[in-house]
């Protein structure tokens, strides 16, 4: 009886955060939609986007506010950028690593930021 009772919990803890990331991941794709973000991608927990005047990076975590987005880099403020292995490093006032999962998404927001800068 005990086991069940612990299995069951188990089991609604699973669904219960199963229910929370459907969410968050719902919010932070209407996000990029509603701002007709393009190229965006999701590495290790963080999503990128292309957006109209910046590249905006949300964190997928428990608690998501895609109206405060974890960091929003501005394509004026980009003084250079540079492709290293699977990373794209942009040099405003301080040096931003964005991570990829592969080459042709790493080419595609690479050529996409420079055509924008």
């Amino acid at each position: 009886m005990i086991f069940i009772i612990f299995f069951g919990v188990i089991v609604l803890a699973v669904v219960g955060l199963n229910m929370v990331n459907s969410n968050n991941l719902y919010e932070i794709e209407n996000y990029y939609a509603s701002n007709r973000c393009e190229a965006v991608t999701y590495v290790r927990g963080e999503y990128k986007g292309l957006c109209k005047d910046s590249i905006v990076l949300i964190k997928n975590g428990f608690s998501v506010d895609v109206e405060k987005p974890d960091k929003v880099i501005l394509y004026k403020d980009i003084q250079g950028i540079k492709k290293q292995d699977k990373m794209l490093v942009i040099m405003t006032h301080e040096m931003t690593q964005l991570e990829f999962k592969h080459d042709v998404q790493l080419v595609e927001f690479y050529n996409k930021v420079q055509s924008k800068k």
